[in-house]
């Protein structure tokens, strides 16, 4: 099995973990990841006696989420991408929930964002979005399972299942992106939604 490395970041958590040699390690660090990314993946390597040149592969997320914390962990993805000459690539927090969710069928991800809002993604449908709580609950399927981060108002209404751990980058390691363009999902208020 390929020794991989995957990680993410927010504005105040970042996430390292690698499978390296069959054995996993890991780091989930509440810390200022714009500032320290680079310094705790060093600490991690070293802490495991790891050499970062036996990395055959790279993941890292696209979003939904901090702006800042996704650049943070592309920008050291895409460093680590071009100074080991290995291939990169991306999966969306939506992805990490479907992967982690048992239920595949009529599976809606939910995502809370800093603003009160939640970011969605249909997987039967195809649409992507962010919204309120009042005007999801208006476009939801009655048989709709919900996944992720999931509102109060949506408990007894859906069936759901909460995953409050799923911007951990250990969840990265099991799942195979498509995406070989490293860059942010961005999902705008006004053209979604």
């Amino acid at each position: 099995m390929k020794n991989k490395l995957a990680i993410t970041a927010s504005l105040k958590q970042c996430s390292i973990a690698t499978r390296y040699n069959d054995t996993i390690y890991q780091i989930n660090e509440e810390i200022d990841s714009a500032s320290c990314l680079v310094e705790v993946l060093k600490q991690m390597f070293d802490q495991y006696h790891l050499d970062i040149h036996n990395i055959d592969e790279l993941i890292t997320i696209s979003g939904p989420g901090s702006f800042t914390g996704i650049r943070t962990a592309q920008s050291c993805i895409k460093g680590l991408e071009f100074s080991l000459n290995i291939q990169a690539t991306c999966v969306s927090y939506f992805e990490v929930i479907r992967h982690l969710c048992e239920c595949k069928e009529n599976l809606v991800a939910i995502i809370r964002s800093e603003k009160n809002e939640l970011y969605f993604c249909d997987f039967e449908s195809q649409q992507m979005g962010i919204s309120s709580v009042e005007k999801l609950l208006s476009i939801l399927s009655q048989n709709s399972t919900l996944a992720g981060e999931i509102p109060e108002e949506f408990q007894y209404l859906y069936k759901t299942v909460s995953i409050s751990n799923f911007r951990y980058a250990v969840h990265l390691l099991d799942i195979n992106s498509r995406s070989k363009i490293i860059k942010p999902l961005y999902i705008n208020a006004r053209s979604n939604t």
